[in-house]
Formats: structure tokens, sequence, C-alpha cells
């Protein structure tokens, strides 16, 4: 299907925007856009953990994101124990989904997967 690469992977997004989301996931389609030194493109989906600075993830990230044509967009939020799962549409990021807790979630990108959140809270 695909790979899912973790924090460290240089995404480029355009030529004067770089960015480093905490997990980026590219579909085996879009592989050629990798490079030695990073990925060149909007990935499928990229996952951001929030932070010290959640307005940079939730307002800044997500515009660039969305400029960029990345696909999805989810916000984990290990504190408040929530995820926020965005698809864009038109251009804009529209909000899927907010679970909380003990949800289990069943994205859209990967069926058959169930992703049970109170396994990531530990």
């Amino acid at each position: 299907m695909g790979k899912v690469f973790p924090a460290g992977l240089k995404v480029v997004l355009d030529e004067p925007t770089g960015v480093g989301p905490d997990l980026v996931y590219v579909s085996a389609a879009r592989m050629h856009h990798m490079r030695r030194d990073g990925y060149y493109g909007p990935p499928d989906l990229v996952v951001e953990i929030l932070s010290s600075k959640p307005q940079l993830d939730r307002i800044l990230k997500l515009s660039k994101y969305a400029q960029a044509g990345v696909a999805h967009y989810w916000i984990v939020d290990p504190e408040e124990r929530v995820l926020d799962v965005y698809r864009l549409e038109g251009g804009r990021y529209s909000r899927v989904i907010e679970l909380r807790d003990q949800a289990v979630f069943t994205p859209e990108l990967f069926p058959g997967l169930a992703i049970e959140l109170r396994e990531l809270w530990v």
C-alpha cells in the first residue's frame, strides 16, 4: 500500500517550505517523489502530535498542508486524549470526525484498520 515514516523525514511542500511532521504516510503510487534527502510534494497523510505550541499544528501547519494539497491530516492531542481527523475538500480541510478517549478509529484511508485510541494514551 505504501510506507509510514516517523519524525525526522524532511517533507518539501514547495521550494521555500519544508516541514518535519511527526508521522507521514506515502502511498506506493506517490513514492516516486522520495529522494535521498526527503520527500518532495504533498504526502497522502500527515499526522501531528500536539506539544507546547498547539496553534502551530492547528492553524499554521493546517493551512500549509491544505495549500500544498495534503489529502489527509490528523492531529493527535495526547493531553486531552483527542484525535481530530481532517480531509482536504476543495482546497480546504473539513473535519471528518473528532474522536475522544476510548473510541475506535477506522480511517477511510486504510480500509480494514481499526485503531483503539486507548492504546495511544498509555
